[in-house]
């Protein structure tokens, strides 16, 4: 029934008049606007000249209504009487809240943009394919969500949450902490390529990720859309004014934490104020940070936990090795695969020997241990963390390669019936060479893209934890990357920080937080406190990866390092929105 009232609203309203469409508009009626915004071009946007040269934005949301207002007249006179009856019941499951009544503020016609319990996306229909091509005017629809529950109008801050392979991540502590204590509405983007936000369709070519897949089009995509925002608001664009929005742009993990952090350096007419979480600037191939860091980070964090972990996981997989170099199955890789409880064909082809078999058997538990890794907030002892470790310390009572099945039973899904490697395996000959990190298999040929093409992580190895681990090396790297994508891997985003960090104009107002329990703190920024630049950083004992930043806030069992985190992190930004007339 609510999907029947969504769609006839938004049919005899069109576009929404502040965001963009309520619904998917159909194939048919984008190729008519893509025609219709070619024909128009003067109703384009502007081609940004250079990074820091932002567009201004027009909204040709009304030509393309007025296009196609004739194709919807005759259904909605069909549609009137059913709209009143609807109308009736949204308004009232609204109660007295004047916004709905006359559909002032942010929102038209009784639907609510988004709620906590019923996010909903908006599209922005003219975003641009290459903003860096300014003979390109080829645009696409691109999804944002956005939230005003607690937004107090202009002259409150815009929260905008970078957004990368999630789908909608809005961070309890933003959504309902930062953004109820500031007034602030709560943007989140979607990152080009992930998603929904297809801007060549499904399936695309290396040609077309080489092209349109960066960090640069994906701050580029950010600001057009907060752009786009900040103007439906009604927030003056002049910083000294009262009704000016100060954009906070907040970020987690390695990579979009980097992108929040850039995009304060790249945008600082835009971009106030940047929040990063757990994100790794000295990782990348030329960061300056050895290369083993990440991995022996995790192997201490798990002796920590469960003492003697590490040791009881190098013996496991070194008596493991000699099981299957040994094993009486003839080279038959697929049936010592299966005793291990792999699926049948579960493992990558390029798996051809017991010694490779081997490489990728301790890959797999090299990618447990990180996700666990991360996962370790609260420490506890029900933590993923723990339980893995156990596993591979019960050496008396059981065989190596049956502690190993327990293990791979333990990392499979409830309804599954065996392990499917090729869910954590990249293809290619140097798989075991590859980042740990996954973002799941829907979006993984995507980031896998995104490693080679622009950052080079050395996930390198543990060798007190992992028994005869390949180890990092670029040359593999850069072969794997030319065979998988043609690409040629670069610490691109090492190299755009080191350019902007050593402008004298480098931009103040970052904030940064590690929790020191996260392997990707070996690799960030650790300075507890401010240091000569003006940066922030807070560092949480207690923490693993983003944990101030989780799908629930606040939690009963919240350590007290993060409980107080939460209130230092709310005062740091709120000291920095009260200076919102200063660009540094």
């Amino acid at each position: 029934f609510r999907r029947i009232i969504t769609m006839s609203l938004s049919i005899m309203y069109g576009n929404h008049p502040h965001y963009g469409s309520l619904e998917p508009i159909p194939e048919e009626e984008e190729q008519t606007k893509q025609q219709v915004d070619v024909v128009l071009s003067s109703s384009s946007p502007t081609k940004a000249s250079s990074y820091k040269n932002v567009k201004s934005l027009d909204d040709s949301s009304s030509v393309s209504w007025s296009i196609l207002a004739s194709r919807r007249l005759c259904t909605v006179f069909k549609l009137v009487a059913f709209v009143g009856i609807a109308g009736y019941f949204v308004y009232n499951s609204h109660g007295t809240d004047d916004r709905y009544k006359d559909g002032g503020g942010l929102i038209r016609n009784n639907l609510p943009i988004m709620s906590k319990k019923n996010p909903k996306a908006y599209y922005y229909h003219g975003q641009s394919l290459d903003h860096f091509d300014s003979t390109n005017e080829i645009t696409w629809s691109h999804p944002f969500f956005v939230s005003e529950k607690y937004f107090k109008g202009p002259g409150h801050p815009l929260l905008v949450i970078v957004g990368g392979a999630a789908d909608n991540i809005l961070y309890p502590f933003v959504s309902e902490g930062l953004a109820k204590e500031f007034g602030g509405m709560v943007l989140q983007t979607e990152h080009r390529f992930y998603g929904e936000s297809q801007p060549v369709g499904e399936d695309p070519t290396n040609e077309q990720l080489n092209d349109y897949l960066s960090p640069e089009q994906a701050m580029a995509d950010a600001v057009e859309i907060i752009q786009h925002v900040q103007a439906k608001a009604q927030c003056a664009i002049d910083r000294s004014s009262p009704d000016y929005c100060p954009v906070i742009t907040i970020g987690a993990s390695h990579y979009l934490g980097f992108l929040s952090a850039l995009m304060r350096l790249y945008y600082p007419n835009v971009v106030d104020i940047a929040y990063a979480s757990s994100a790794p600037l000295l990782m990348d191939h030329e960061g300056g940070v050895n290369t083993n860091a990440y991995l022996e980070k995790v192997s201490k964090v798990a002796d920590k936990a469960v003492p003697g972990c590490s040791k009881a996981t190098h013996d496991t997989l070194q008596q493991l090795n000699d099981w299957v170099l040994n094993a009486r199955q003839s080279g038959n890789l697929d049936k010592i695969a299966r005793r291990l409880g792999i699926c049948p064909n579960g493992i990558p082809l390029d798996i051809t020997s017991r010694e490779i078999l081997n490489e990728e058997l301790v890959m797999i538990v090299a990618a447990k241990y990180a996700q666990s890794n991360q996962n370790y907030y609260p420490p506890s002892e029900n933590s993923d963390l723990v339980k893995t470790c156990q596993i591979f310390k019960q050496s008396e009572a059981t065989t190596a390669h049956e502690r190993y099945a327990t293990f791979l039973k333990s990392s499979r899904e409830a309804d599954e019936q065996c392990f499917n490697a090729n869910s954590v395996l990249a293809d290619g000959r140097h798989t075991a060479l590859f980042d740990v990190d996954w973002h799941g298999e829907d979006g993984r040929r995507i980031w896998e893209f995104q490693q080679c093409r622009d950052w080079m992580i050395p996930v390198g190895s543990s060798t007190s934890m992992f028994y005869q681990q390949k180890a990092w090396n670029s040359s593999s790297w850069i072969e794997h990357c030319q065979e998988q994508f043609g690409v040629t891997p670069t610490p691109r985003l090492q190299n755009l920080w080191n350019e902007l960090h050593a402008n004298s104009n480098f931009a103040k107002k970052l904030l940064f937080t590690n929790g020191m329990n996260d392997g990707w703190s070996a690799a960030s920024k650790l300075y507890n406190g401010t240091d000569d630049e003006g940066v922030i950083t807070l560092n949480f004992p207690n923490g693993a990866h983003h944990s101030e930043l989780q799908s629930e806030w606040p939690l009963s069992y919240d350590t007290a390092d993060i409980s107080k985190g939460f209130e230092q992190i709310t005062t740091i930004l709120q000291t920095w929105i009260s200076q919102k007339t200063n660009r540094d």
